[in-house]
């Protein structure tokens, strides 16, 4: 959807979303912090990548550095591929960064990786992802050949991926 417009790189207003949201580092350890369910934690997390393929590590190390000069500690971790794909499948990440190629055909169909249904089991919707009218979008795109209002269905669906 060529109408979308990307969102600007501010650091600034990610700080006070994460403030607005309660996080703040309250010890000056250099980490935003808040307390949840009446404990006291820190931002950190782990992203996931797969050993051996430089451009995702490349991306991860950026995202680290970037989330830590917000205050979050994010630690990479390199995988084997057959450990990293274990614990995609299983859902078992708080971030992870892959690379999609087999939805670029055309016509594309991404009912695979986005459609609520797909979330468990055999799916590749890893993240969970889940909205009914993205489910109903893509749904009704297996359905419709008019190629116009098949553009028009998958150009509503990237703005609900967009916000």
């Amino acid at each position: 959807n060529g109408d979308l417009v990307p969102y600007p790189y501010d650091p600034d207003r990610a700080l006070q979303l994460l403030d607005e949201a309660g996080w703040r580092d309250t010890d000056d350890d250099g980490i935003l912090d808040k307390v949840v369910a009446g404990q006291k934690r820190a931002f950190r997390f782990e992203i996931l990548i797969n050993s051996g393929n430089q451009l995702r590590k490349d991306i991860a190390l950026v995202v680290q550095s970037e989330l830590q000069d917000l205050g979050i500690d994010c630690q990479v971790r390199e995988l084997d591929w057959s450990i990293f794909l274990q614990r995609v499948k299983g859902q078992d990440f708080a971030a992870v960064i892959l690379g999609w190629t087999g939805s670029m055909r055309f016509p594309p169909d991404n009912y695979q990786i986005w459609h609520s249904s797909q979330a468990e089991g055999r799916g590749s919707n890893y993240i969970g992802f889940s909205n009914p009218e993205v489910d109903q979008i893509l749904e009704d795109y297996r359905r419709e050949f008019d190629m116009d209002k098949r553009i028009a269905l998958y150009q509503r669906y990237q703005e609900i991926l967009h916000e």
